[in-house]
């Protein structure tokens, strides 16, 4: 589902934000090309054996196995150098990193970061490790002085650890939800790591763009933690779900709606109570939109049509839209709603005949590919009717219904007491 706005200019520009007015370093070029490259990314970050081991199994089978990576593999650089993913990342995370280039770093990391997640659950492994590495870094940095860039970038970041976070938002362990089973970063335990994503969400709590862009990718993981869940519990086989299945479904994708909202509630109330500890506390209120009401499924920027986004699965930096799109747009609960009548038609969990078709179109659904699109106010507005007609008699639950106005209540919002 998509519900986005894009009007305004897209938050990173190019090049110029990166070496214009500041002395060049010579890592800043390579790192930002990489946030727009994310093959390169997970080249550069970490390097994989060109013939990983094949396994035949007793059945004749082929198979690639899939295990934690190992960072301590020496490669050899194509200028002859030898070197491992390890020595790397403690090179990159012992230099100097000064204003400016640090947008470079942050958001090289946050492209990698969009590949956590992925259904190739290699991939998913490097960019844990990778984004762990990082994060034992940025969760003891002091960005209090980096630029609005740098915050937007850490922000994308942390949106990408969703699954940490409602699990901390919710009290269960992050690889006990909706099937995904969660890489570890082998740079954290559990209690290191929330200390670490507070002091992320901490640092970025005076930029609405930021925290933001970490709600967006909240809302990017909601969504597809409802589809796991709707499709753990209905037929593979091709026959009609039974009414107790579609039942289940419903219960599972609620879990997962309620779960991120409460998720998203936690970066909010982080980021209020940094922003109330601070000496400089901002004379304006928060955004409208916030985390809790971030886009759900953000169109990408323009500037996304020139990035790789091979193995991108949670939100890349390119896809972050501004807060002012979010309250613009004004879709609070319509974003919710939207999103959940788009899981669920697609899961042939709702009664299609009273949605638009060929011989009653509306602009924001498409009946061929049961997507829901809400990017104006038209759209927005043709949806909104069509949910205040229908939605009481399209087959969603209570739960379902009303989850958009459910009050979340994160389990642990307080920051670390060494903050």
């Amino acid at each position: 589902m998509k519900t986005a706005m894009v009007t305004d200019a897209p938050l990173v520009t190019g090049t110029g934000n990166y070496l214009d007015g500041y002395a060049v370093d010579p890592m800043a070029g390579p790192l930002f090309a990489m946030s727009r490259n994310l093959e390169a990314a997970d080249k550069y970050f970490t390097p994989t054996l060109v013939n990983p081991p094949i396994v035949i199994d007793e059945n004749g089978n082929a198979t690639i196995p899939i295990t934690d990576y190992d960072p301590n593999i020496s490669f050899t650089t194509r200028d002859g150098r030898t070197i491992t993913a390890q020595e790397r990342a403690d090179l990159l995370f012992t230099r100097t990193w000064v204003y400016g280039n640090e947008d470079a770093l942050t958001a090289a990391y946050a492209a990698v970061s969009s590949q956590r997640g992925s259904t190739d659950g290699a991939l998913d492994r490097r960019a844990t490790w990778a984004c762990g590495q990082a994060l034992e870094y940025f969760g003891s940095h002091d960005f209090s002085k980096s630029s609005e860039q740098t915050k937007v970038n850490l922000g994308v970041f942390a949106g990408n650890h969703a699954a940490e976070i409602t699990g901390m938002a919710t009290g269960a362990k992050p690889d006990s939800q909706y099937g995904y089973p969660t890489a570890k970063d082998h740079a954290h335990d559990a209690e290191s790591k929330r200390k670490a994503l507070k002091h992320v969400v901490a640092s970025i709590a005076d930029s609405d763009d930021a925290v933001s862009a970490a709600g967006q990718g909240i809302a990017n993981y909601t969504e597809r933690a409802a589809h796991a869940e709707a499709a753990e519990d209905l037929p593979t086989d091709g026959t009609p779900p039974t009414s107790e299945q579609i039942q289940e479904a419903q219960k599972g994708m609620n879990r997962a709606y309620t779960n991120g909202r409460s998720a998203a509630a936690w970066v909010d109330e982080v980021a209020d109570l940094a922003n109330e500890r601070s000496d400089t506390q901002r004379d304006k209120e928060r955004a409208q939109a916030g985390a809790a009401f971030a886009i759900v499924g953000a169109i990408p920027h323009p500037a996304a049509a020139a990035v790789s986004a091979a193995g991108s699965t949670g939100l890349s930096l390119w896809e972050a839209a501004s807060s002012d799109t979010v309250t613009d747009l004004k879709i609070d609960a319509t974003a919710y709603n939207a999103s959940i009548t788009e899981v669920a038609v697609q899961h042939g969990l709702v009664d299609e005949s009273y949605f638009p078709d060929a011989d009653n179109p509306q602009s924001w659904y498409d009946p061929d590919t049961k997507t829901v699109t809400i990017t104006d106010d038209t759209q927005k507005e043709q949806f909104q009717q069509w949910w205040a007609t229908n939605g009481d008699d399209i087959g969603l639950s209570e739960g379902l219904m009303t989850v958009s106005q459910t009050a979340a209540d994160p389990k642990d919002t307080d920051l670390p007491e060494d903050y």
